[in-house]
């Protein structure tokens, strides 16, 4: 129960931290009814069918998809909301929302998995080391 309640805390405190500028108000004026207005008006816009309007939602507020999708777990109404909306719009705004270029006013740490090529070029070059070492040993 926890480890629960500390993570919806690290996704609320991201949350903000990432949409302060947009949302114009510090920590003290920040209530979860206003959340759930916010989170209502970017769902609509997906059940809907528009994400060009939930994509300029987010790039409006400065915002990441995975902090909507991490801020939805806070609150249990908004999580079946969410659970309504057709597959195919999310699948719409997923699609949209990966063709985003934009500059963020903060740093985002993405851990990216290497690609089986960049693995095949290391183990290259950690034979062609290998090599040199024993060409080295040789002299």
């Amino acid at each position: 129960m926890r480890s629960k309640k500390l993570k919806n805390i690290r996704n609320l405190c991201v949350f903000l931290l990432h949409a302060h500028n947009a949302l114009r108000m510090n920590k003290y004026q920040f209530t979860m009814n206003g959340l759930d207005l916010w989170l209502k008006r970017y769902c609509r816009y997906l059940d809907k069918g528009q994400p060009e309007k939930s994509l300029q939602f987010l790039v409006e507020h400065e915002l990441l998809k995975s902090d909507v999708d991490n801020i939805v777990e806070i609150a249990p109404d908004i999580a079946e909301l969410f659970k309504s909306i057709p597959s195919k719009n999310k699948r719409a705004f997923t699609t949209q929302y990966k063709k985003l270029k934009r500059q963020l006013p903060y740093i985002v740490d993405e851990a990216t998995k290497p690609s089986k090529a960049t693995d095949d070029r290391d183990k290259n070059n950690d034979d062609d080391n290998d090599e040199d070492e024993e060409i080295d040993v040789d002299m």
